[in-house]
């Protein structure tokens, strides 16, 4: 017969309230709940000793020892309950309080937080696109390579097969390490851009007094505009002088089909940081004519 759900949610609200009591009961006790439980096991050991080392070394009380052993194996168990019982309830403590601070959590930077973050981000987005061109020197070294040692194997297409097979892995490995480059250029894309709106948004007006720093912050956006623009051609070139290599081998044609969807990305990430960057050219042109 199956208990009825209202009793049986009687029945958790009630356990959780014991076990909240109890909680709670040895959180503010704990002293006293420590020196309760070590002290009657201690007490019987010392006990124990005393008779075992001062009455001759009495026979009799090894008959004892297994009930000794049964009683501090009790207590050890009660013990190692409430320190259960007080690690939890520290937990919860500890809960509770960093979502009481949670509450208060900011939200919205400040002026100085985007000053602060704008030459690390600049240089973490620049070490990223210095790796990606890294990346492409050394997968255009692969394919030169291939290139070169292929025409010795042309006498046997079984070994040529073998040879394009090893370098389409070589060729994959490199696609997975552009991806992965890819993850990190949109962290670190997105990281930039945010900042520069930030420093844009807090910035005065020219009209303020700020049209010097104002221009200078115009030429560094045309600067960043202009690699970016160059780094989009040069990914694209990439790409194109990719395509050709495909039609080798069906593994060559897999691996560089995986390189292609990969570099697309990259074009994908850096158009939609020049999109962000062509809103910052927008809002320094109003702050400019302010």
């Amino acid at each position: 017969m199956t208990p009825h759900p209202k009793s049986s949610g009687r029945i958790r609200a009630a356990a959780s309230r014991v076990v909240n009591s109890a909680i709670d009961a040895v959180l503010d006790n704990i002293w006293s709940v420590v020196i309760a439980t070590i002290t009657p096991p201690l007490m019987t050991a010392l006990t124990a000793i005393g008779v075992y080392l001062f009455l001759g070394k009495a026979s009799w009380l090894y008959a004892s020892l297994k009930y000794v052993a049964v009683f501090l194996a009790g207590f050890l168990a009660f013990g190692v309950l409430l320190l259960l019982l007080a690690l939890i309830g520290l937990y919860r403590q500890n809960r509770e309080r960093k979502r009481d601070k949670l509450k208060y959590v900011s939200t919205q930077k400040g002026y100085l937080d985007y000053r602060a973050e704008l030459m690390p981000a600049g240089k973490r987005f620049q070490q990223t696109t210095s790796e990606i061109a890294q990346e492409m020197g050394r997968g255009s070294k692969l394919a030169s390579r291939i290139a070169v040692i292929l025409p010795y194997f042309e006498f046997n297409p079984l070994w040529a097969r073998r040879f394009m097979s090893l370098g389409a892995r070589s060729y994959r490995k490199h696609a997975m390490r552009l991806e992965r480059l890819a993850k990190k250029l949109e962290k670190t894309g997105a990281a930039v851009v945010e900042v520069s709106h930030g420093n844009l948004r807090w910035a005065q007006t020219a009209s303020q007094g700020n049209k010097e720093q104002l221009l200078a912050f115009q030429q560094a956006l045309m600067v960043v505009d202009q690699s970016l623009s160059e780094s989009i051609t040069s990914l694209n070139n990439y790409r194109n002088l990719a395509i050709p290599v495909k039609n080798i081998s069906r593994d060559m044609g897999t691996a560089v089909n995986y390189l292609i969807a990969v570099v697309d990305k990259h074009v994908t990430i850096l158009e939609q940081i020049k999109s962000a960057y062509a809103e910052c050219f927008n809002v320094l042109r109003t702050k400019l004519s302010s």
